[in-house]
């Protein structure tokens, strides 16, 4: 899963897959809703962006095939033809109060559209990169970009354009070393502070009359994959990390560990739950403050093979598995003889030497 989104409501959530899916849960305990809705080519299809309109009624789906579709939040249907939006893949597709829809992604261009008519409502070159989020005040007047181009920038809106760009005064590290990895940013509820991650580890907050960094820069130990204010509490923020981490700050309380690449986060509308999306393909809601597991989903799903390899001597079975583990069994008897750990990202590929002797792993080469 790629990216994970909330309803207005809090009754529903939706993530985006790999496979060029999107699947709809209960935000109450995280109980599928129906089966997954293929919406975009698989073979190009991963979904990097979802977002919910605010009557809850809609939901967008944007692609590494570079369209987006709308969707009925009901019926599970879409709402019409999906079109293009980018040259490249959507890293950010999402509803504006008026129902517009804002999208950007490796072209490095901000885009407004009329979801009536599918036409392009005004556009602006922000990033000479991947534009991999947005984020905005309540009153949709500021806006924040992060890019490849190693840039974190705030601008003014004016109408269907952004102007006025004042670039954050500290440059953020390429992500592409990271298969998947984007940067982040969040915007306060109240509109005064946004926050950036990074490929350093780091969480910086900001802020947004001067430009100035005012609190961290918060540790991860590793690449910082997602960033949320609290919705109702602009002094706490939550934080998702490659390490397999969801923390809480300022404090850095450990919300929740050993999940593998977290790269999306959703908080409820009342802040009392978070959900999150991973590598593992599970939805997993946590309590906040607490960190309590919500549902049976976060309990107890169960890691997700990805590739399997017979040995020639057909003494052993390896097989890869979405967490990043590699397992070799006994194919007799199913008992595992060794579990292989290294991978920071899905294991995809495991192939034995001619002589059985040797085991070779890989993980996915795409961003």
């Amino acid at each position: 899963m790629q990216c994970v989104a909330y309803d207005p409501a809090g009754r529903s959530i939706v993530t985006g897959n790999r496979d060029g899916s999107i699947a709809f849960w209960s935000g109450r305990d995280a109980w599928p809703q129906g089966r997954p809705i293929t919406l975009h080519d698989p073979r190009m299809g991963h979904v990097f962006a979802v977002a919910y309109r605010g009557d809850s009624a809609v939901v967008v789906s944007g692609s590494r095939d570079g369209t987006v579709v709308l969707v009925d939040a009901r019926t599970h249907e879409p709402t019409g033809k999906q079109w293009s939006v980018a040259k490249g893949a959507v890293f950010v597709a999402r509803f504006l109060r008026d129902g517009s829809l804002l999208t950007a992604g490796k072209d490095g261009a901000i885009r407004f559209w009329s979801c009536e008519t599918q036409t392009l409502l005004g556009e602006t070159a922000a990033h000479t990169s991947w534009v991999y989020a947005v984020a905005n005040d309540p009153e949709e007047n500021v806006f924040a970009s992060v890019s490849e181009d190693g840039s974190a920038i705030l601008w003014r809106r004016a109408g269907y354009k952004l102007v006025e760009p004042r670039r954050l005064a500290r440059p953020l590290e390429s992500m592409l070393r990271r298969p998947g990895a984007r940067h982040s940013v969040a915007m306060s509820p109240d509109g005064k502070l946004v926050a950036t991650g990074s490929h350093e580890h780091t969480l910086i907050v900001w802020d947004v009359t001067t430009g100035e960094a005012v609190i961290g820069p918060f540790q991860h130990d590793d690449v910082v994959l997602a960033v949320a204010f609290h919705p109702t509490d602009s002094g706490r923020l939550l934080s998702s990390s490659w390490d397999g981490t969801i923390r809480l700050w300022p404090s850095g309380r450990v919300i929740a560990d050993h999940l593998g690449p977290v790269y999306s986060v959703a908080l409820a509308p009342e802040g009392d739950a978070v959900a999150t999306a991973g590598w593992d393909f599970a939805v997993r809601l946590f309590e906040l403050p607490t960190g309590r597991p919500i549902g049976a989903q976060a309990r107890d799903q169960a890691p997700t093979p990805s590739g399997l390899s017979f040995a020639p001597d057909s003494q052993s079975l390896a097989v890869a598995y979405r967490t990043g583990d590699v397992k070799v069994y006994d194919p007799t008897t199913g008992a595992v003889g060794a579990t292989l750990r290294g991978h920071t990202d899905a294991a995809l590929l495991a192939v034995f030497s001619p002589d059985s002797s040797k085991l070779a792993t890989g993980l996915d080469p795409l961003p």
